[in-house]
């Protein structure tokens, strides 16, 4: 199985809050949603940091922005069209909590 093609970009959103955010490049390849364990794992021994600490949202072969959990390794399903929207979505559902 081949893996995923992805860009990431790692940083701040609104000064607050740390976001890793992956584009998945569409390929051909697996997807990034079908291999987002191993691409998370890939990004966090790069750039050495625990995602644990992490938001961590995808824009999906799709064009839809979704996020990963890594504390529960479980998807978050946010299903937005853009990346601020689906930040701002998910804030809001941790704060419902």
């Amino acid at each position: 199985m081949r893996r995923a093609d992805y860009t990431y970009e790692v940083g701040k959103y609104k000064n607050k809050v740390d976001v890793i955010t992956i584009k998945d490049l569409n390929l051909g390849s697996t997807s990034v949603t079908n291999d987002i364990e191993n691409v998370v794992s890939d990004i966090s021994r790069l750039e050495k940091l625990k995602a644990e600490d992490y938001m961590i949202v995808f824009k999906d072969s799709t064009g839809h922005w979704d996020g990963w959990d890594s504390s529960k390794q479980q998807f978050v399903l946010l299903g937005m069209d853009n990346w601020y929207d689906a930040i701002e979505l998910w804030i809001s559902r941790k704060t419902e909590l």
